[in-house]
């Protein structure tokens, strides 16, 4: 193993950890973070394997290859990051309402 493959694997397999046991419950995730995990391990053992998966899919580099798929899995991350910014500030908006109205006094009536 060549001390790239180490430096690389490392982290890989640090941040699966990190992830399965601080970051998700549900199962789907943590499946789809194995896989993930598992196939940066192997494409970082067989480096050539991404260009024959790229030729194969009519990509000239294994690289090119994984720039897209890295670009597709951004643009998914941060729409759910969205989804669920959208949902704390409806959230937070709805409980400064309703301290807003538990706190409200009747006007007073001078006579």
């Amino acid at each position: 193993m060549l001390p790239i493959q180490a430096i690389l694997i490392a982290p890989l397999l640090l941040i699966g950890g990190i992830y399965l046991t601080a970051l998700s419950s549900r199962l789907v995730s943590r499946l789809a973070l194995l896989s993930l995990v598992a196939a940066g391990v192997v494409f970082v053992i067989n480096p050539d394997l991404t260009t024959r998966l790229a030729h194969r899919v009519g990509v000239g580099r294994g690289t090119d290859l994984l720039f897209y798929l890295f670009c597709l899995a951004s643009v998914t991350v941060f729409l759910k990051l969205y989804k669920k910014n959208r949902a704390v500030e409806e959230k937070l908006t709805e409980v400064a309402r309703q301290v807003a109205l538990q706190g409200a006094q009747a006007p007073h009536r001078e006579a």
